[in-house]
């Protein structure tokens, strides 16, 4: 049993690497530049605070939590969600509004957005693996998945279409906070409210909790199980890609090995076949979502190939050949051995093939068509060296909690403390990075992509002497060090811009009402080589359309020059950013020709909604009653 200076000394050495990390003393702890990673510039430091106070508390709550299995889940659950919404407000103001563009975005996630604007009529769209290529420039990750995740965001997009009212009130806070974008208001109600799926992914995060907690107890009891529940939502990669459908699959995951070893764990009677084949259905319907889960049949191989129990069915063998394991008898154990392991591949496999089986069936794609369409692109993605290999797994110990890593390490070899099974699942976990990485499989970020192997290397740590919060500090203690470089970032999703503003004093009173929006006042003067305009605008409602505005000059002898057409502020503020009763002012140059005549210039400015649709003009109201499809500004002199 280690001392209190041993307990503290455990979490003091990885605080020493968080800090390492957080000031970058070596740069190649956090992959550094030369190997080509893309890491965020450094955070902002005072609101690291956020995330500190975040963990203090959730580390100060654990201590009770500890005491019940409901409270212990319950708060491992929510924390899970309140430490990844912590970090995301380290880099971003409002992080709801960040974990709202990150669903969105086609590059940052991308089913949500390949859902909404994919052409499903498409008979590609039919046959998902020539759909793949035509959607590598606007969505990479899905580019190289399988169809599952778009097709489960077009079926929710398709429920909340049954219900208007609903989807009217998911959608509203959203439009505001993606208002300048013209893809995201190009769908309908149904598909704008389907966002939510995303925005709330660390809840679903955090469920992943509970079959974690339900393999422990099996091996160790409810205080072992608790202790590891609680330590799970410290995971840092789980915080660092808040938003990720990468967070979302250790709970399949899981529920994929905990089906798995009830089925398997035959004690001498057999494999369970319904329990292997509802492992194996998760495990198809995981890798029909993406292929970044295939290699956790490693994992499972292996420890179908050491099962729990004796092989040996009972009777089967005399006393005598049962007490020796020599010559015939050494290859007889073998034989039940592999059987027994052949049996297991056999249900779980059946199980594993249903999805695509269904899919393939309907479709008449093949899974390896999709697996091929898949790989064309994922290996186009650098390996720059040999180094990466290391790298790769280092990335993946150290997003996934490097203490949880270095006491895995420890269960590679027996002890009375570890169940059989964890010991197995250390080696099995090993072996199946160690292939990958040999193999050069490997591309991109591991540390996201392999998360799913993170909780994995969490079940196989062993009742510890050293307690439960040494494991906790210090994976509180990395994940801060880590979070002062990098963060998940949608770049292609830009937020609700602020309004512009002109200081001017002489704004002449109009009040010209265009239904959604009025001017409120206009200044302006005719200039060498155009008509300058100032305009005061005020939105009356909501807008769920760009509107554009077009500028006409007209002459002093009624001749008309060539029209300007935009929308406000240059795009950056379109009609769909404003706010009720808000009022901006925006300056525009209607150009002219370079010989118009001087004298009194109008300027006839009308609003539409499309732009392939420029007659079709919004009717304008005006103080005296009057209403016309443009309202006319002038005169304004020209020299």
């Amino acid at each position: 049993m280690p001392s209190r200076w041993g307990r503290w000394a455990f979490a003091a050495a990885f605080a020493l690497v968080g800090l390492a990390l957080l000031a970058d003393l070596w740069p190649i702890l956090r992959g550094g530049e030369a190997l080509g990673w893309q890491w965020a510039t450094r955070a902002p430091q005072a609101r690291l605070s956020l995330l500190l106070l975040a963990l203090l508390i959730y580390l100060i709550g654990s201590g009770p939590a500890q005491r019940r299995d409901s409270w212990s889940l319950a708060w491992a659950s929510l924390g899970t969600g309140g430490l990844s919404l912590a970090l995301v407000a380290v880099w971003h103001e409002w992080p709801l509004v960040e974990l709202f563009h990150r669903a969105i975005s086609p590059t940052a996630t991308g089913p949500m957005a390949v859902a909404a604007w994919a052409d499903w009529s498409d008979p590609r769209y039919a046959v998902w693996s020539q759909a793949m290529p035509t959607l590598h420039d606007f969505s990479r990750h899905v580019a190289l998945s399988p169809p599952l995740l778009p097709w489960l965001m077009r079926a929710a997009q398709g429920a909340l279409a049954l219900w208007p009212g609903l989807s009217a009130a998911l959608q509203a806070p959203l439009l505001d906070d993606q208002c300048a974008s013209t893809l995201f208001l190009s769908y309908t109600p149904a598909e704008r409210a389907s966002a939510w799926v995303g925005v709330i992914m660390p809840l679903w995060a955090g469920l992943a909790v509970v079959p974690l907690w339900a393999i422990a107890r099996r091996w160790y009891g409810s205080d072992w199980a608790r202790t590891l529940a609680l330590a799970y939502p410290l995971i840092p990669a789980l915080a660092l890609f808040a938003g990720s459908w990468n967070t979302a699959y250790p709970l399949g995951a899981l529920l994929t090995l905990w089906a798995f070893l009830r089925g398997a764990s035959s004690e001498g009677s057999g494999p369970r076949p319904a329990w292997l084949i509802f492992s194996g259905l998760i495990y198809g319907l995981l890798t029909f979502a993406n292929f970044s889960l295939v290699p956790l049949a490693l994992v499972l191989g292996w420890l179908a190939l050491w099962p729990t129990s004796d092989p040996l069915p009972k009777g089967e063998v005399s006393a005598t050949l049962a007490h020796q394991r020599e010559g015939s008898t050494v290859f007889y154990y073998f034989y039940h051995q592999m059987k027994a392991a052949l049996l297991v591949g056999l249900w779980f496999g059946l199980g594993a093939l249903l999805p695509w089986a269904v899919y393939s069936s309907t479709t008449g794609d093949s899974p390896l068509a999709v697996l091929t369409a898949a790989f064309d692109q994922h290996f186009d993605l650098a390996y720059e060296s040999p180094l990466w290999a290391v790298m790769h797994l280092w990335e993946w110990a150290v997003m996934g909690g490097l203490p949880i890593m270095a006491l895995a390490m420890l269960s590679l070899k027996p002890s009375p403390q570890a169940h059989p099974q964890a010991t197995r699942l250390a080696w099995a976990l090993l072996l199946s990075l160690l292939i990958l990485v040999m193999t050069h499989v490997a591309r991109g970020e591991t540390g996201r992509v392999w998360l799913f192997f993170a909780p994995l290397a969490l079940l196989c740590l062993p009742p510890q002497p050293l307690g439960g919060w040494p494991l906790r500090t210090a994976l509180a203690c990395v994940m801060v060090g880590l979070s002062g470089w990098l963060t998940m970032s949608a770049d292609d999703v830009r937020p609700r811009p602020a309004p512009p503003q002109l200081t001017e004093a002489a704004w002449r009173p109009i009040d010209a009402d265009f239904g959604p929006f009025r001017l409120l006042a206009w200044t302006g003067e005719g200039r060498t080589g155009g008509i300058v305009l100032r305009l005061l605008w005020q939105a009356d409602e909501r807008m769920a359309l760009p509107y554009w505005l077009a500028g006409l000059p007209v002459g002093p002898e009624s001749n008309l020059s060539r029209a300007l057409v935009w929308q406000p502020d240059a795009t950056r503020y379109p009609t769909t950013c404003w706010r009720v009763g808000e009022s901006w002012a925006e300056q525009v140059t209607i150009p002219l020709p370079e010989r118009a005549p001087a004298g009194a210039w109008y300027v006839s400015l009308t609003a539409f909604a499309h732009l392939d649709d420029p007659m079709n003009t919004l009717t304008v109201s005006l103080p005296d009653g009057s209403t016309d499809r443009q309202v006319g500004l002038g005169p304004l002199l020209k020299e």
